[in-house]
């Protein structure tokens, strides 16, 4: 397959052509969570091809995006990762994540939901400026496969963390409750009272929560009213 090309002498031009065929901006988003294998990366792609996964990567690492690293023993496998100028596209995939929020809800039928992608929205939308000094454990899931995080509010802005730690409130919940609770478009009082969200420790801080990021849904309401994405519990 040939390379997509412009015939334009453009920063944008040339960008479009690296971006711009179907998967290769979700490849990106799954190594920006850190090096996956080829099969890490089919699985949690879900649609796309072998053959299609195989060519867009081998592109990329030939223009200098991604690169191949070999894991010693025992794994003795190997991973794709950022190289340097794909982190530097970090800034703009995180500023494209926040655009594309204006057009996220409701929720299409058969979409896929994974809690990473939550955890990698959560420190996309955390507010950089002072927040309220809160802190929040939160659990998306249950058992051992929860995916636990820890969001904290201070001075230089929020902090979304991995693992559990000290926390004024904890809580379990399904991810896309959760985006709709830390945009401010779900009320957390009638979430616990509805059996929607299990909490402990202050629940008075929960009113804060909305305070340590910033989501721009657009003119959509409560992202967890509609159809639910599967994969997310």
């Amino acid at each position: 397959m040939g390379d997509l090309r412009y015939a334009q002498f453009c920063p944008l031009a040339r960008a479009a052509e690296l971006l711009g065929e179907r998967w290769t901006l979700l490849i990106l988003r799954e190594l920006f969570l850190g090096p996956q294998r080829f099969s890490d990366l089919r699985r949690r792609l879900g649609e796309v091809s072998s053959s299609v996964l195989a060519e867009r990567l081998e592109r990329l690492e030939r223009r200098g995006v991604v690169a191949r690293r070999k894991l010693p023993p025992p794994a003795a496998s190997v991973v794709y990762e950022l190289a340097p100028a794909g982190e530097a596209l970090r800034p703009a995939l995180e500023e494209l994540m926040r655009w594309g929020a204006r057009f996220l809800v409701p929720p299409r039928p058969g979409d896929r939901l994974e809690p990473d992608w939550v955890r990698l929205a959560l420190r996309v939308f955390a507010r950089r400026e002072e927040t309220p000094q809160r802190r929040f454990e939160i659990r998306l899931g249950a058992g051992s496969d929860a995916l636990v995080l820890r969001a904290s509010g201070g001075p230089h802005g929020t902090r979304v963390e991995e693992g559990p730690g000290d926390a004024d409130v904890s809580l379990r919940v399904e991810p896309l409750l959760l985006l709709g609770l830390v945009a401010g478009r779900v009320c957390a009082e009638r979430a616990l009272r509805e059996g929607r969200l299990e909490a402990s420790g202050d629940l008075a801080a929960l009113s804060e929560l909305p305070a340590l990021f910033h989501v721009d849904f657009g003119g959509a309401s409560d992202p967890a009213a509609s159809s639910t994405p599967k994969g997310d519990s």
